[in-house]
């Protein structure tokens, strides 16, 4: 059987949040795109949490907010401190729900959709020839542009650079509800290395997990005296270093870019971001070279992502220094700077620009 060829002037690959935003904007200022995407009905492991003013700048209808969480609670041995959001509320959806909605408004902006396994490409003289898997056979598709948006397990980035994004692999499981309708954040190195642990109400029940092993994943779901999970289940979470937004004419947004906020390492709003800010560039690039993908993220994020890679080497490197975290957040001050530096798209607070100052001393052993 002979290949199905497609013509196309961008390929998404990958249907995500990230690759779903690229689309739509895409598609909206009349490129021709085509979405590939692997499994329509794929949830990726996920607490579904997004920072709630991502409905009103990327035009999502607030009916997929799943609930709002109000506050936050920290724990570190027998420390617990409360940290109220304020307004910056945190916005839960159902990722299967979310992502395939987003999907839909790239069509309705009218790229085309399709259910498909991306297996190679090739650089052709004017763009890039893609072999893919669609509907059972293989379809081989020309276009003049690809974003890869396929994820922290990439393969349009592990064929093009030799590997996937650096990455923690995550050791989660999904418990019952246990009527409490907090969000709790676990620090301790017996429990959570250099990170941190996760007990999440979500769409359809409660989940737990460890950024480390599975000893401390152990260690962690007995402490919170929960049953031994039937389940227990693993995927990576990027980390952000050396990001990656284009390697010999492929763009990268999302996972698939290393683009997970710092210390919270939040990821789906900071994906639909990506997708947002590539789209723009590339409508924009007749006009302006000097506005490139890479460019326009630095100055909506470059600040923000390198304080909180600072303030997270920084506060959790030993349990003392947690401890120090500890206390600085029952300040009324500290936490309302740390929440707007997560929550928001303000500019680094002046109090964490002074933060950022020492804790580089510290890091250099000043």
């Amino acid at each position: 059987m002979e290949n199905a060829l497609i013509e196309t002037e961008w390929l998404v690959v990958g249907g995500g949040p990230a690759g779903a935003t690229a689309a739509k904007y895409l598609a909206k200022s009349g490129k021709n795109v085509l979405l590939l995407q692997r499994d329509m009905q794929f949830k990726k492991p996920c607490g579904g949490g997004l920072r709630k003013d991502a409905f009103a700048t990327f035009g999502i209808e607030k009916r997929l907010i799943e609930f709002e969480v109000e506050s936050i609670d920290l724990h570190y041995k027998n420390r617990h401190v409360s940290v109220s959001l304020g307004d910056n509320r945190l916005a839960i959806v159902d990722r299967i729900r979310f992502d395939r909605t987003l999907r839909q408004y790239a069509a309705d902006a009218g790229a085309r959709l399709e259910e498909g396994r991306f297996l190679f490409f090739k650089r052709l003289e004017n763009g890039f020839e893609v072999t893919a898997e669609i509907g059972g056979r293989r379809n081989i598709i020309h276009t003049r542009g690809l974003i890869a948006a396929d994820g922290v397990n990439s393969q349009l980035r592990k064929q093009l650079t030799g590997s996937t994004p650096p990455a923690y692999l995550t050791h989660y499981a999904d418990i019952e509800d246990r009527g409490d309708r907090q969000v709790h954040f676990h620090f301790g190195h017996d429990i959570a290395g250099s990170l941190y642990a996760w007990d999440f109400l979500e769409s359809g029940g409660r989940n737990i997990g460890t950024l480390t092993d599975a000893k401390s994943f152990e260690r962690f779901y007995k402490r919170l005296k929960c049953k031994v999970p039937t389940k227990v289940k693993g995927y990576k979470i990027p980390k952000y270093e050396s990001p990656l937004f284009e390697h010999s004419g492929v763009y990268f947004v999302g996972d698939a870019a290393g683009l997970v906020l710092p210390f919270t390492y939040e990821g789906i709003y900071y994906a639909m971001a990506s997708g947002e800010i590539l789209s723009r560039s590339i409508i924009t690039s007749e006009k302006s070279e000097s506005d490139t993908y890479e460019t326009l993220w630095e100055k909506a994020y470059g600040e923000k992502f390198d304080t909180l890679k600072r303030l997270e080497r920084f506060a959790l490197a030993s349990d003392w220094r947690i401890a120090l975290m500890m206390t600085l957040f029952k300040r009324d001050s500290v936490r309302r700077r740390m929440i707007a530096l997560w929550l928001e798209d303000t500019k680094v607070p002046k109090g964490l620009r002074l933060w950022k100052s020492v804790i580089r001393h510290l890091l250099n052993g000043t």
